[in-house]
């Protein structure tokens, strides 16, 4: 492997809107499209690696198109002037230190900076990170929450694409959760595993009383049962269900992470790149989570392909990523990369190339691009 050695010569953030395929509702609401910002970086002879937030005002701190694009354009580009990238850790190092929170907007920057380094040293990403340990990844079919019928049909899509794994949202109405899930389980039988989300919907004694009620349907996972700042709630659903209890809005960071092992909270972590604030924190969590015991799965925020595989990489190089990722390349009728990620049999194959192994499609960029926020493009003069 030759030694990292680059420099930046220009950043481009560009916001992009994509309306979603797929209806997907939870206990948080309905969403129609998703919000991105994508981020180019070029190197001074020419590489280009490409990094994605995708970002929910509504959910977790609350990051935006316009706070993302002035976060990286105000505190994050500045720090990639350096005349020489010598060292990635490093970079990152001052990506995480350069403002505080923001995690979705360094996600985007340290994405396109694995992407790029990768790129230079002409390996997969998954091979930076320590090579394959499969060249496709099993990965989870999400039910939002919806009818009866609904449910019905897309349990018989999901049997017949071959999907091993199911998550059901749950969390707005008890009766129609149970229903729900007793045609899942009639459909899918005993062989695939079932997983619910509440998304925090339900107080601690609320939790323990309906997850009892479903642990009759086999549950592989229950995924935040409580509000995410209730760690004392989680701890208590956790001792009195025996359902596996997962935490994913209570981890973002690795503090998140050592906070939740140190109490004995949870069994299971989410694991994402974008609230982690990137590959190398996401990294982290994960080797905490294996110092602890814990098995992971990686979550979704509905990402686009530049996103999804990015998660593929990270989640085929990591051993302690036992539960099928929630990579979901179905979500949208269009993507920004060509050829689109497919899904066969309920696995995604892991893009083989330099980098993230993924081509951007640059007119599908302009195409979902947000005309009324203005792009940003830095160009360094070394």
């Amino acid at each position: 492997m030759c030694k990292i050695e680059l420099s930046i010569s220009e950043v481009e953030v560009i916001p992009v809107r994509v309306p979603i395929d797929f209806y997907y509702a939870s206990s948080m609401g309905i969403r129609g499209d998703s919000e991105f910002v994508l981020v180019r970086l070029i190197s001074s002879d020419g590489l280009v690696g490409y990094g994605e937030a995708s970002l929910e005002h509504n959910w977790l701190n609350g990051e935006t198109q316009e706070s993302a694009m002035t976060t990286i354009n105000k505190y994050l580009s500045s720090n990639l002037k350096e005349e020489k990238i010598k060292s990635l850790n490093l970079i990152l190092r001052k990506i995480n230190n350069a403002v505080a929170g923001n995690l979705y907007a360094k996600a985007a920057v340290d994405i396109a900076l694995h992407d790029l380094v990768c790129r230079h040293l002409g390996i997969p990403l998954f091979e930076y990170l320590g090579g394959l340990i499969s060249k496709e990844v099993e990965v989870k079919f999400n039910i939002p929450i919806t009818s009866n019928e609904k449910v019905e049909w897309l349990s018989k899509q999901a049997k017949e694409k071959g999907f091993k794994t199911i998550k059901l949202k749950v969390g707005l109405d008890e009766k129609t959760d149970l229903s729900n899930l007793q045609t899942l389980r009639s459909i899918l039988g005993c062989d695939v595993k079932i997983g619910v989300d509440a998304n925090g919907a339900w107080s601690p004694k609320q939790a323990v009383r309906i997850i009892k009620k479903m642990e009759e349907f086999d549950l592989l996972f229950v995924e935040q049962p409580v509000p995410r700042s209730d760690i004392d709630g989680l701890k208590y659903v956790t001792k009195h269900v025996t359902t596996p209890v997962m935490a994913d809005e209570s981890i973002s960071t690795p503090y998140d992470a050592i906070n939740l092992v140190k109490r004995d909270a949870v069994d299971m972590f989410s694991v994402y790149i974008g609230k982690a604030g990137g590959i190398n924190e996401a990294r982290k969590i994960l080797h905490i989570a294996e110092g602890a015991g814990i098995d992971c799965t990686i979550g979704s925020n509905i990402e686009l392909g530049i996103g999804n595989a990015a998660k593929l990489h990270l989640a085929a190089s990591s051993s302690i990523v036992t539960i099928a990722p929630d990579i979901a390349p179905w979500f949208y009728a269009e993507d920004v990369i060509t050829p689109k990620l497919e899904c066969t049999n309920g696995k995604v194959k892991v893009p083989e190339g330099e980098g993230l192994g993924i081509r951007v499609d640059e007119d599908k960029v302009e195409k979902y691009r947000v005309k009324d926020l203005t792009a940003y493009r830095l160009r360094f003069v070394k």
